[in-house]
Parts: C-alpha cells; sequence; structure tokens
C-alpha cells in the first residue's frame, strides 16, 4: 500500500533531521521505486497532428492506427497518445477528443512519467519536432523501454528534386536521427522497407545500437466518424451521375503524385470527345502553381472535371462508391493507400508501374508506363468499356488489409501482441488499476 509505505518514510525521516540535500535524494529514490510499479505501455506519438490535421495520408494513418490499437479486443497494454512539448511528453486530449469523438476534457491534458518498458512508437510526421524527444528518447532506454519510428518513404532523400527544398533539408535531419535512436525502423510496405536497406548500406550511417528494419500494411477501410458526415452538393451530384465512367484520384496535390500527367491524358481524350470524367479528391499541398489553376479554372470543372478540396469522410466515401476506377499515378511512393481503400470498394486501379504499386496490386491493377500519358488515356479507354463484373473482379485481387487488420499487425512486429495474457517479455500486461489512459474494448478512456 503506497501510503503506508510513504508513512514509514515520512516516520524514519521525522527522526533523521536530513538536510535538503537527502531529502532530494530520498524523492529521487521513492520517485524510481514508484516507476518501478507501473506497467510498460504504449505510447503514441501525435505531435504533429496535435499541431495541426491537414488529412494528408500520414495524418489518416496516425488516426487509423490509435483508434483500431484503443480498440482491440484483447489489448492488454495501456495506450496513451501523447505529444512532445520542450522536451517532455504531455498526454494529447484534444488529438484523443478528436479521433473518439468525446469532449477533450474528459481526458485531462497532463504531463506523462515514462515507466520502464514503455513503447514510444514515433508513427506521426514529426519530423522537425523529433531532436525535442531525444531526452525522452534517452530516458525510455535508461528505463528499458524501445523506439520504434515508422518510415512512410524516403522520397525527400532519393528524389529531392520532387520535394519542397525545406522539407529535404528537414528529412535528412530526422533520418539521421531516427536512424541513431531507434531500436526499429516500421515501415509501410516491403518496397520501402528495401529502400531503407540500400540506403542505409549506400550511406553508411551510424547506427548506436542493433536496428531492426521492419514493414507491415496499411488498412484502407473509412468509417465514417459523426464529425465527417456533411457532403457537399456538388459532390453529391457529381456521385449520383451514372451517365459516364467516372477516375478517381485520391491524395494530397503534389508533382510526385502524377495530377499533372493525368490532367495530360484526361485532355487528350476530351479533345477526341470522349464523356469521361476525372475527380481529384485532396487538398492542395506543394504543387506547380501552373496546375492548381488549370483544374479551377477549368472549361469543364463540374461538367467532367471536379475537384473535392479536404474531403470529408462521407465525401470520400462516397467518391469511392461512384467510381469506375482509381488513378494512382504516381512517380514514387512509400505504399499506395488508395489502392487498398478502392479494392475495398470493389473498384479496380489504374497505377503507374512503380515497384511499391506491384506490391500493394498485385494482379489486380492495370499499369500504365509513366513515359507518356498517351499510356494511360489508352488505359482508361480500356477500363472504359469493361463491364462492372469484370472491374468487380480485378478489384477482388487485391490483398486487402483492413485498419483493424493493420494495427494488429503493427502491434506484432514491435513485439506487442494483442491476445489474451503477457505480450512478451518486455511488453505490457493487463493493468491492476487505472494508470493514466488504459485501454478498453469499447474505446473508452478512464
Amino acid at each position: 500500500d503506497d501510503s503506508q509505505v510513504i508513512k514509514r518514510i515520512a516516520e524514519c525521516i521525522s527522526h533523521m533531521s536530513p538536510d535538503d540535500t537527502t531529502l532530494q535524494k530520498v524523492s529521487r529514490i521513492a520517485a524510481r521505486n514508484w516507476r518501478l510499479r507501473n506497467q510498460p505501455r504504449l505510447l503514441i506519438d501525435v505531435t504533429q497532428l496535435a499541431k495541426s490535421d491537414a488529412r494528408t495520408g500520414i495524418q489518416r494513418v496516425v488516426r487509423n492506427i490509435a483508434y483500431e490499437i484503443v480498440g482491440l479486443e484483447g489489448m492488454q497494454c495501456p495506450v496513451e497518445l501523447v505529444h512532445q512539448v520542450d522536451g517532455t511528453l504531455w498526454r494529447a486530449s484534444k488529438v484523443i477528443g478528436s479521433i473518439f469523438d468525446i469532449p477533450a476534457s474528459s481526458v485531462p491534458e497532463q504531463q506523462i512519467v515514462i515507466h520502464p518498458g514503455d513503447t514510444l512508437l514515433m508513427i506521426d510526421s514529426s519530423w522537425e519536432q523529433y531532436r525535442g524527444f531525444l531526452p525522452i528518447f534517452q530516458t525510455v532506454r535508461e528505463l528499458g523501454g524501445k523506439i520504434v519510428t515508422v518510415i512512410y518513404d524516403i522520397i525527400p532523400l532519393r528524389t529531392p528534386e520532387l520535394c519542397v527544398p525545406a522539407l529535404v533539408t528537414v528529412f535528412r535531419t530526422w533520418f539521421r536521427l531516427a536512424v541513431e535512436e531507434s531500436d526499429t525502423l516500421l515501415c509501410i510496405s516491403r518496397a520501402t522497407a528495401d529502400e531503407v536497406k540500400i540506403y542505409l548500406n549506400e550511406q553508411n550511417i551510424q547506427q548506436r545500437r542493433r536496428l531492426s528494419v521492419l514493414h507491415w500494411p496499411l488498412g484502407g477501410d473509412i468509417a465514417v466518424r459523426t464529425t465527417e458526415t456533411a457532403v457537399r452538393e456538388p459532390v453529391r451530384q457529381m456521385a449520383a451521375d451514372n451517365s459516364s465512367p467516372l477516375f478517381l484520384m485520391v491524395g494530397t496535390l503534389e508533382p510526385r503524385k502524377g495530377h499533372q500527367f493525368t490532367l495530360d491524358a484526361f485532355e487528350e481524350l476530351w479533345r477526341n470527345g470522349s464523356n469521361v470524367r476525372l475527380c481529384i479528391a485532396g487538398s492542395v499541398g506543394w504543387i506547380d502553381t501552373k496546375t492548381i489553376e488549370q483544374i479551377r479554372n477549368h472549361p469543364l470543372l463540374n461538367t467532367k472535371l471536379f475537384f473535392v478540396e479536404s474531403f470529408t469522410d462521407a465525401e470520400i466515401e462516397i467518391c469511392y462508391a461512384a467510381a469506375t476506377a482509381l488513378i494512382a499515378a504516381s512517380v514514387a511512393e512509400g505504399f499506395g493507400l488508395p489502392i487498398v481503400e478502392a479494392a475495398l470498394h470493389n473498384v479496380p486501379t489504374l497505377a503507374s508501374d512503380i515497384p511499391v504499386f506491384r506490391e500493394v496490386g498485385g494482379d489486380g491493377a492495370r499499369y500504365f508506363s509513366l513515359a507518356d500519358s498517351r499510356y494511360l488515356a489508352e488505359a482508361v479507354i480500356e477500363f472504359s468499356t469493361l463491364t462492372p463484373q469484370e472491374r468487380l473482379g480485378m478489384a477482388a485481387k487485391i490483398r486487402t488489409v483492413t485498419w483493424r487488420q493493420s494495427a494488429e499487425r503493427l502491434l506484432s512486429a514491435i513485439g506487442l501482441k494483442n491476445n489474451t495474457g503477457n505480450l512478451s517479455s518486455s511488453g505490457c500486461q493487463v493493468a491492476s488499476e487505472s494508470i493514466n489512459v488504459i485501454v478498453s474494448s469499447d474505446r473508452s478512456y478512464s
């Protein structure tokens, strides 16, 4: 009983007349002993999400993985969603409220003290804030825990010309620190893991400890949250019109995603009298001004070309449901999440012929060369003639994973199984009392 222990310590000290140095030493020892009586947890970093939710692919991953881990049956490990402030961890109350549709005040913000054996999952795009985690990493290691950093891609390292120059600088620093500080680099695809291993060998980056490079698959199902049910009327009208084939692009508008390449293909089709439609769904990122102006000022906007900017869950859900096929035209990717999302909606994919799309799409996608936009135009014409049964048959060939399955595989990859009983020798066990944020099967927090 903690109260009895504290009482005994106080009684002993009262007979000693200790000085400040002795009191501080006793306090440090007492604090360390308290930590030792607290079980390991899974700490999920949401630092960037706490700053802003730009609804990028990465932030969709963070939100979905956090949501599903908390709801896993048999999950015996306490979970905290945390963000870093001035070298310390704090509970991310606003993010918790947003993800789980609960008042942020019901999970008060408080500082999170590292426990022995904690696993810190650096899953957010906290690249600029990563250096601020260094004292936290040190404490995690001192107390026998581990640091897992998620790698979405290394495009800024391999093809910096496709990225904002400032991002390239930040990313290089982050990657070096991630290699030096992490126990595991967890990649979102086998192709990305292979790229990371090759890059590490090429660059001879210093590794301070044994480093594992692993991968796990992302999910693709879309659960519409109560705060994401709004559908704008132009989107509703577009989805309701089944008079002509509708091709869908999903993702942030930036050069490597191939939006200009796709527009060029459709411009050719429209000039030749085709009635095919193109829907571009995503937020504006770093992209050539010419491309975004071409979209916003296009004479066929809202008739054959549609732009669903900053879509809600409900809007992207009906976009997938109405689509003839997805177009993934990227020159480089870390995974290809929309391919899985489309397949779970029984929608096939036209994909650029890059290794990671071959990994994700398998035999369920039709691949085109990026050498010329005419190759995509030809593929669009081909898909426009397929029957619904033929399209369904193609989509069914893509191996899909739900977000719940993705969460389960992530936990398994980092040594935290979610079955009943012990998770691992360094993992988590069921809590005997409420410690910070405790997981329960109905995704509630106590």
